[in-house]
């Protein structure tokens, strides 16, 4: 048997357990990585076909970590023999080492407000300022339709949007109401007004323009530059900072609990570690008699 016979067999069987969206990302990753270098390998895979994988992988000028998840991605294939076929299979060598990983861009509202002068248009303003302020997704806010807007300044947020079609939400917590400040609720009652029923309201936003403005304002605002995603880190931390409880942010933000909040989500200000440190002082000149120095 080749790998490519095993990965078929793999991916029909992930096809019946994954979302639509993931399963084409799993599919693609083979078809345009993994099986070009590995397809005609057989099986069990030698020294010399796992060192031609991961140079292979290597020319191909991919990020570290991408590098790092098809490695995971054949290694996965091969273990789903194993447990099903009863083989012994497995991919010789090591997974490329992990790269330092990148902290999180958190811009606090003043930072926003600088991003957010310099937004003319009233479709990229009020994509933005809905990102910032609600914590959604990227794919959640896409997906927005006028039917989405509700009584009470409330969005709901039932599917999201994610290659080139709509979907439902990353995770079943992500089906929920969300209330937004009135001026970013306005905005989209304005797009709400001319767009169709059973229209995106975001339709001419690609993930292109998207990635392309946000690089452009940020460097002409001075202001280093985030992810998409990191809007929604940004929205998690502001108001962790202004004292909401851990369960109410993750509900609004569609977790199912609140490990994830602080152990992914929950970034610090810039200034916060001088901040720990001058209060330690502090505590430490008030509470520790005999101090070293004193």
């Amino acid at each position: 048997m080749t790998f490519r016979e095993l990965a078929e067999r793999y991916l029909s069987y992930q096809r019946a357990s994954l979302r639509p969206s993931s399963f084409e990302t799993l599919e693609s990753r083979f078809r345009v990585h993994i099986l070009p270098l590995l397809g005609d390998e057989a099986l069990p895979l030698s020294h010399e076909a796992a060192v031609r994988f991961k140079q292979g992988l290597q020319d191909r000028g991919l990020s570290n970590g991408y590098k790092r998840t098809l490695y995971t991605c054949a290694v996965c294939c091969l273990n789903f023999s194993n447990e099903h076929f009863g083989t012994a299979y497995r991919l010789p060598g090591r997974n490329f080492r992990r790269a330092l990983r990148r902290a999180y861009t958190i811009w606090d509202p003043e930072d926003y407000g600088r991003f957010r002068a310099l937004l003319s248009d009233p479709l990229e303003l009020a994509f933005f300022d809905t990102l910032y302020f609600s914590g959604a997704r990227r794919g959640e806010v896409l997906a927005l339709k006028p039917e989405s807007l509700l009584k009470g300044g409330r969005i709901a947020i039932r599917e999201s949007y994610t290659r080139r079609r709509v979907t439902e939400t990353k995770t079943p917590e992500g089906v929920r109401t969300v209330t937004l400040p009135g001026f970013v609720f306005r905005e989209l009652e304005a797009l709400a007004g001319e767009t169709p029923r059973g229209r995106r309201l975001f339709e001419r936003m690609s993930y292109t323009t998207i990635k392309r403005r946000l690089d452009e304002l940020s460097e002409k605002a001075g202001l280093e530059r985030p992810r998409v995603h990191d809007f929604r880190h940004s929205h998690i931390t502001v108001l962790l900072y202004e004292g909401f409880t851990p369960r109410g942010i993750a509900e609004r933000v569609g977790h199912g609990d609140t490990a994830t909040l602080f152990e992914v989500y929950s970034g610090y200000r810039r200034e916060e570690d001088g901040k720990m440190a001058e209060r330690l002082e502090r505590l430490g000149k008030r509470k520790i008699p005999g101090r070293p120095g004193d």
